[in-house]
């Protein structure tokens, strides 16, 4: 048996294929209203409140260096702005211009789709146990460090 002939048939490969099947498909709706994949993570972030670039990147879970890139994407975009802290000058805080704070509404039924999408032909009791199994997985992933072995 060949190396991706293994992999096909392990959950690594499921979850690989899922995960670049919703990346495609996010894209390509959020792609209509003027949006790439995890700008809208960004968006929900700032309707909370202005955060700073170091909150965004802890509250994303992302690098801060990811985070600065989305961040100059979305204000050249203007859907987001960057001003200084009026209570501590060094600190810059990013919130949501008029055209950001526009798309709540449609990132909430892209979002919406997508759910359905992925829940299509499965029952009620079928999405719940999923979302228990990839929560299990995920906090798998995040309690070992790389080189835990079995």
């Amino acid at each position: 048996m060949t190396a991706v002939k293994t992999i096909d048939h392990t959950l690594l490969g499921e979850l690989v294929r899922t995960h670049k099947s919703l990346r495609q498909r996010g894209d390509r709706e959020l792609g209509r209203i003027g949006l790439r994949v995890g700008q809208d993570l960004v968006l929900f972030r700032l309707a909370e409140g202005a955060l700073s670039q170091a909150q965004l990147a802890e509250r994303l879970r992302v690098e801060p260096a990811t985070a600065s890139i989305m961040v100059g994407r979305l204000a050249k975009a203007g859907l987001v702005a960057r001003r200084s802290d009026p209570s501590d000058a060094r600190v810059t805080k990013i919130r949501l211009t008029p055209k950001g704070r526009a798309l709540e509404t449609p990132v909430l039924r892209v979002w919406a789709a997508l759910e359905k999408g992925l829940a299509a032909g499965l029952s009620a009791a079928e999405v719940r146990a999923l979302k228990s199994l990839l929560a299990k997985v995920r906090q798998n992933l995040e309690s070992r460090r790389p080189n835990d072995a079995e």
